[in-house]
This record gives structure tokens, sequence and C-alpha cells, in this order.
């Protein structure tokens, strides 16, 4: 198992070379599979009615429309798109981090047609890729910087940014708070009221993954 991701009251599961499977969850009885794609799925993102599917160098993305029923049709693909280091969605709207620094916009609302923009060129390599209401949260690989964006038709609007003591394992956003896994520095949790002057709380512990649900926070060490 490679990625996990939800759809509705279902589960997807990218199963790598095994391709992907969906789940629909009964309760405490046994996950019934609803259907499968044929394709190699090393991660997996819900953007309104699309499935993405990176299916890695020889694949790119391949979009998938989630169908009555439970399965899975294909629309289309974009074999170019590759290197991705992070993703996220808002709505039908899918936003792509590349390796070398890109930040492109997946604009997923016409099925079978996806409108693919390129919103910034070189913004460094990006770790963490999330939304804080609808403003976009980026996260760089090489150090604690963490940044917000507002999302516009052409270039992304800087808004705030912190510079945390470690690189970023994962964010995650819940009402008026930020959530950040800094790895060995633990989990630093920021209020949106101090967006312009940032201050944040410190917890201990190593802090390497992250999701926040309701009232808790869970984190992976």
């Amino acid at each position: 198992m490679l990625a996990v991701t939800g759809l509705g009251e279902d589960v997807l599961i990218g199963l790598g070379f095994a391709g992907v499977q969906r789940l629909q969850m009964q309760g405490a009885g046994q996950p019934q599979l609803m259907g499968s794609a044929a394709v190699t799925a090393w991660d997996l993102l819900v953007a309104g009615d699309t499935v993405l599917v990176d299916a890695g160098v020889d694949g790119g993305i391949q979009l998938y429309a989630n169908q009555p029923g439970g399965a899975l049709a294909w629309q289309a693909e974009l074999p170019s798109l590759t290197g991705l280091s992070a993703w996220g969605s808002l709505g039908e709207m899918a936003w792509l981090a590349r390796s070398d620094g890109a930040l492109l916009a997946l604009d997923l609302s016409e099925a079978g047609q996806p409108a693919l923009t390129t919103i910034a060129a070189d913004l460094g390599p990006i770790a963490v890729l999330a939304f804080w209401q609808d403003q976009l949260l980026l996260g760089s690989e090489e150090d604690g910087l963490l940044w917000l964006e507002q999302p516009t038709n052409g270039p992304a609007v800087p808004v705030a940014e912190w510079i945390l003591p470690s690189r970023i394992e994962a964010v995650a956003a819940r009402g008026n708070f930020l959530f950040a896994a800094s790895g060995h520095q633990g989990l630093q949790v920021m209020p949106r009221q101090a967006i312009m002057n940032p201050v944040h709380l410190a917890l201990p512990g190593n802090a390497a993954g992250l999701v926040v649900d309701g009232d808790y926070a869970y984190v992976a060490g």
C-alpha cells in the first residue's frame, strides 16, 4: 500500500504497480471492493468528482471520473506531468508542486478537458502543500520556511510567511489554527489572528506526520 485517500464514504488505495482499488466501508463489517483501475498508482488525489492518479515517470498523471456504483472511468492523461513533490485540491482545482520548483494549477471543471496553468516557475523545492481556508499553504523542502499565498487567475499573491526551526514534514489547518509537524522540533501551532506577526507554540517530541480531525490533532513520531 502506497497511498490512501477518501472518496465520499469510500476509500481509495493506491497499490503501485497493482493499480487502484476502491473499498466501501460497512461499519465494523468487512470492506467491500467496489471497483478498481489497472494503472500504476504511486499517489492519489481527489478534486471534486475527479480522481488524479500519479502513475510515475512512465505515465504522468491519469484522470478518472467518479461514477455511480463505485466505478472509476478513465477520462484523460497528462503524461508529461511528472516529478511531483506535493499536491492538494480545493473544489475542482488541483494545485501541483513539481520538484523543479514550479507551481501549477489544474482546472478540472470540464470533464475530460483539464486546463493546466503555470502559477510560478521557480519557488524552490516544495515539500508540503495544503489549504488554510481559501489560501494556499506551502512549505519548503530545504528548511523551515512556510508561507501562505492567495490563489488568483494569475501569479499567486504572497500573504504571510513563517520560519520554523526545522524542515516541515506535514501541515494541516483547522479553524483559526495552523499545525505544522516539524520533525525533531515537534508540533508547531500558530493562530491565524497573528498571521502578520506570527507567533507559535512548540509542543515537544518528534513530529513526522499529522492529521487534524475535529478537536484533536494526531501526530506520528
